[in-house]
């Protein structure tokens, strides 16, 4: 009796699953699932019948009775377990399949609405599989006859270039690769492709996505021929410019070497000249009258004055030639003052004119060229004589604490204006008066006096105001030092 009703709440529970799977056929996804759970239904239900007659009948002990419905029931239960949990698990899968087709269907929509054309390859066959719209209007076929064209309809490159291109794309960390490609009517455009390997169906295939650069090649070219042509014309104008230039220090030595040459030859008439005068006022010639003694003063200055000039013209074709030699030696500095003083005494006072020497406390003992710290000092002594009508010119020495000596000319002239300033050193270069009159001499006394104060390591600056006069400052080593070439070196 209880076997029986075990037996029936067993064959109770699979008519509960079998039911439940008519009206929820989901549960088994297909047809052989289903047979296959009909059938194991059967088998249990028929061992069960035959459980329950043997017990009913007496051929089997009520306790086997049990033990076999038992196990009936433990069946039934194990395969409503086992239905179930296949029916979760094809449901598990039934929803991925449903999220991967969703998917697929996005990215399908994404594929054919994209405005840029889009290629779907088989790189092994290097066949066409699939096209957007977008590649059949850039191309100019059906969208239908492009699925199914091989690769050299529309890339008439070599397959080797295009190894090549993608090589170099990849080697440069470059995203995309550049290619020509042909349309249907026969025109080649410049393309970058941006391809990714895809797996699809079980095929290895390449999605490509293509973008026409012919407009921005064309513009490139462009670019590089002008820039080709600007640096050719660069190129054109550094060579005159070159050439300009040769000629141009060419013609400077050849002035500087027919200054030299003119220099000395016009210096030996000069010195005949000037001694000759001298010998003559002196009256070794006998004597001469009040009118010849001052004509021949008039020569004598005359002689003089174009002997500086000469001797100024000298000096520059020299340094412009590097031909200056630096001779240092020690002497004191206050020593050198009182002679260029004695020196300008008759000039200064024939423009009634006053010259104050201020010497240094206690002395300064130089170590430097004698001769031309001298010429430098007769040079900013007798320029400011020449721009100066009345007042006084001072002159004042003193030492620094960076081991160099300053010595300072200044006049009550009539100055100069700021722009003038940079340019008065420069050869040739002459402040005119206030009244326009150009001065006496060819500009040249402080161009040399700037390049003889930088062969002795020094430097010399100008300061002046208009009205007020002007200020010259020659900064040089108290002690010169030279390398082996004869170049003044910092002390």
């Amino acid at each position: 009796m209880i076997a029986t009703v075990l037996l029936l709440i067993a064959l109770l529970l699979q008519l509960v699953t079998v039911v439940r799977s008519a009206f929820m056929r989901d549960l088994f996804p297909n047809v052989w699932s289903w047979h296959t759970h009909l059938a194991s239904v059967a088998v249990i239900a028929v061992g069960g019948a035959a459980v329950a007659i043997g017990s009913t009948g007496g051929h089997m002990h009520d306790d086997h009775g049990i033990a076999a419905s038992g196990l009936i029931l433990l069946l039934s239960v194990s395969q409503v377990i086992g239905t179930l949990t296949y029916a979760a698990s094809t449901r598990n899968e039934r929803a991925q399949a449903e999220k991967a087709r969703s998917f697929g269907e996005y990215y399908r929509t994404l594929f054919e609405r994209s405005g840029m054309p889009v290629l779907l390859v088989d790189p092994a066959a290097r066949v066409i599989v699939d096209v957007n719209a977008a590649a059949a209007a850039f191309y100019g076929y059906p969208l239908a006859h492009m699925c199914g064209m091989r690769l050299g309809e529309i890339n008439p490159m070599p397959t080797s270039q295009v190894v090549i291109e993608k090589a170099r794309a990849f080697d440069e960390g470059r995203p995309s690769w550049r290619l020509r490609h042909r349309r249907s009517d026969g025109a080649e455009r410049d393309v970058e492709v941006y391809a990714a390997a895809i797996e699809l169906g079980g095929r290895a295939l390449e999605i490509a996505i293509v973008q026409d650069v012919t407009d921005r090649v064309l513009a490139e070219c462009e670019l590089d021929l002008d820039r080709r042509m600007l640096e050719a014309r660069v190129a054109d104008r550094t060579r005159e410019l070159a050439e300009t230039v040769e000629r141009l220090e060419a013609a400077a030595a050849s002035k500087d070497r027919f200054l030299a040459n003119v220099s000395h030859e016009l210096r030996t008439p000069l010195n005949s000249i000037i001694g000759y005068t001298g010998v003559m006022l002196g009256g070794m010639t006998g004597e001469i009258t009040d009118e010849q003694r001052r004509q021949l003063q008039m020569v004598d200055r005359s002689s003089r004055h174009l002997m500086r000039l000469v001797s100024d013209l000298l000096d520059v074709a020299q340094l412009e030639q590097g031909a200056i030699h630096v001779d240092a030696s020690e002497f004191r500095l206050d020593e050198l003052l009182s002679e260029v003083a004695e020196m300008m005494d008759s000039t200064v006072r024939e423009k009634g004119l006053a010259l104050d020497i201020l010497q240094p406390d206690g002395g300064i003992v130089m170590h430097s060229d004698r001769v031309k710290l001298e010429q430098i000092l007769l040079n900013l002594l007798s320029n400011a004589v020449k721009f100066t009508d009345s007042g006084s010119i001072t002159l004042m020495a003193e030492r620094r604490v960076d081991g160099t000596v300053s010595m300072i000319v200044t006049d009550t002239g009539a100055g100069m204006p700021a722009h003038a300033l940079a340019a008065v050193t420069d050869a040739f270069e002459q402040i005119y008066g206030q009244d326009g009159m150009k001065p006496a001499g060819v500009g040249l006394g402080l161009s040399i006096s700037k390049r003889l104060a930088q062969a002795l390591g020094g430097t010399l600056r100008a300061t002046s105001a208009e009205g007020v006069g002007s200020s010259f400052t020659l900064s040089v080593p108290r002690v010169l030092r030279l390398d082996a070439d004869g170049v003044a070196v910092e002390a």
